[in-house]
């Protein structure tokens, strides 16, 4: 159970970081409960996915508290201004790379995104099916793959 909490930790984590990057939640979010001004914040590290632990087992108290301690002792900010030092905006950090087919001819497409969300709105924008998407290792993201 430990490794599940550590790995829906980093994940709510990343979650969190990609909505400051998206800018649906300030860089500047004092507290966990702060989350809810802005987002379903209980949906962080996989809470509402089929495969996610029962809410009777404690690993979200354990979730939101750690979340609640990162975000206390500064970790929205340091990490959105470390993005932004190095030149980037502040991105999401789970890119994604989606392949498919596009058009009346099945043009077939691949292409990397800053997210997920941004893969489904580029495929609902130019008429194209995903067939398969892959996260993309930190070696894959360079500068050239960030859109």
């Amino acid at each position: 159970m430990v490794d599940q909490l550590s790995e829906r930790i980093d994940r709510a984590k990343r979650q969190v970081l990609a909505d400051v990057a998206a800018g649906i939640v300030p860089a500047t979010v004092a507290s966990f409960s702060e989350l809810h001004d802005y987002v379903d914040a209980n949906g962080y590290g996989g809470a509402f996915e089929d495969d996610a632990p029962e809410a009777n087992d404690g690993i979200w108290d354990a979730l939101q508290s750690a979340v609640d301690e990162w975000i206390k002792s500064g970790g929205v900010v340091l990490q959105a201004r470390s993005q932004h030092a190095t030149g980037a905006r502040a991105r999401a950090v789970n890119q994604i790379e989606g392949y498919g087919v596009r058009g009346l001819n099945s043009k077939r497409w691949r292409r990397k995104f800053v997210d997920e969300d941004a893969m489904r709105k580029s495929a609902e924008k130019n008429d194209a099916e995903v067939h398969g998407t892959r996260m993309l290792e930190d070696w894959e993201r360079t500068p050239r793959n960030r859109r």
